[in-house]
């Protein structure tokens, strides 16, 4: 059954999550958790908001999940040389089994995300599974799981009006911006970054009358569709510093592990600019932009976790949509666990067939050799039809014996329910 354990915006500060960002340890971490002998299949969730490892354990250490929380914990810290207490982290969860399926489609739909129903979420949880997959690291476990799951989340996504948002990080970052600078037209924008959530950023303020778009990447090709799309300048990221002299709103979000723009540049382009105000929105995490430059005078940051309070101030009217999708969610959950338990027992469901199709094959080998002998059809037939019913019920009979004289009530009644005799109880009660 599936275990995770991770942290994520709910319950771990800012600071803590992008000293934990498992973004650049994926490969190393997901290597090491599957040649353990307590762990058969992982996957590592690392997003902005979330740093969460999904596993499923051998069989044998099912009922270990102390050990395997401790060995997950202790692998995350020591590859990042993060120091810990040997006591439990708060900033730490952990879920097991049906808890664990429900946090992870909670994470696709978008539940559990900073902008409720955010539609990126699913797409990052899909990259993870892929990349688990390339990584060899995740197999028919996890199969099992995530494509009956998709398939639920794509049923709340139909079914409820979690996803219709009126209010993202873009929209956001705006709104913050559009109080120190009242005209777009004339303000000059310095994205930072080339993935998706650049030019989500890019496509708002340039639909909302920005002109001026600067971006800087480290890979200047990956900026060519801004540049076609909405007439971005591109620029190389050794470039920030120059244009930080002439950019008004600095909008940062990308994958590096340290700073990219530091407060000795802030406080020399401040300099050039004779301190007319910079605002700055730090999308990342790990961060972007030294959390310092909030002392400088004229210079105003925001970071993921300021702007998630001004996105989730327009959240209320969702809450019906929400408790909807819960449901629906709970529900699918119970269905993919049960599925799960059929196709775990499916090996014992074969096994008795194949047995009873044994004994079926060796009674008609014997009927067939009476019937060449010149036995009576009719005789054959009945002693056929003896031969097959007492093999058929001898193991089921010897188990309910033992479960009447070793097992309690409720034992007996599962056991009479795997028969069939509850209904024929019932049937006889009620003619």
């Amino acid at each position: 059954m599936l275990f995770v354990f991770g942290i994520n915006h709910h319950q771990t500060p800012l600071a803590t999550r992008e000293s934990l960002a498992l973004s650049e340890y994926v490969t190393e971490i997901s290597n090491i958790l599957t040649a353990s002998a307590m762990i058969d299949e992982a996957m590592v969730l690392s997003t902005c908001n979330r740093s969460e490892i999904y596993v499923l354990p051998n069989e044998s250490f099912d009922h270990q999940l102390p050990l395997i929380e401790y060995f997950i914990r202790s692998t995350w810290c020591e590859t990042l040389e993060f120091k810990h207490s040997s006591s439990d982290n708060p900033h730490f969860f952990a879920l097991w089994g049906v808890d664990s399926l429900e946090h992870l489609a909670r994470v696709a739909v978008g539940l559990e995300a900073m902008m409720l129903g955010e539609p990126q979420i699913l797409g990052q949880v899909k990259q993870a599974l892929q990349l688990a997959y390339e990584l060899n690291s995740a197999g028919p476990g996890f199969e099992n799981i995530m494509n009956p799951l998709f398939e639920l989340v794509k049923k709340v996504r139909t079914e409820t009006n979690v996803g219709c948002s009126p209010t993202s990080f873009a929209s956001a970052t705006f709104r913050l911006a559009s109080h120190i600078f009242t005209s777009m037209e004339s303000a000059a924008v310095l994205l930072v970054g080339a993935g998706e959530m650049i030019e989500l950023v890019c496509r708002y303020f340039y639909h909302h009358h920005a002109r001026n778009l600067s971006v800087a990447n480290r890979n200047v090709k990956n900026i060519a569709p801004l540049c076609s799309n909405f007439g971005v300048y591109a620029y190389d990221l050794e470039q920030v510093p120059a244009l930080l002299e002439q950019s008004d709103i600095i909008i940062a979000c990308t994958a590096s592990l340290q700073p990219i723009i530091t407060r000795p540049m802030v406080q020399h382009a401040l300099k050039k600019r004779r301190h007319q105000p910079m605002f700055f929105a730090d999308l990342a995490v790990p961060r972007d932009i030294e959390p310092s430059i909030q002392q400088l005078d004229d210079a105003f940051l925001y970071t993921v976790d300021d702007i998630y309070k001004v996105v989730n101030q327009g959240q209320d009217y969702r809450s019906q949509a929400a408790e909807n999708a819960t449901k629906i969610i709970k529900s699918g959950i119970d269905q993919i666990v049960a599925a799960q338990r059929v196709r775990r027992l499916s090996p014992t469901i074969h096994a008795y067939r194949r047995s009873a199709e044994t004994v079926r094959i060796e009674a008609l080998a014997e009927a067939r050799r009476k019937l060449i002998k010149g036995d009576e059809p009719h005789d054959v037939l009945e002693q056929m039809s003896k031969t097959l019913t007492n093999k058929l019920i001898h193991q089921p009979t010897r188990g309910l014996r033992t479960i009447a004289s070793q097992g309690d009530e409720q034992e007996l009644t599962l056991a009479k329910q795997l028969l069939g005799l509850v209904t024929h109880e019932i049937e006889a009660k009620n003619p």
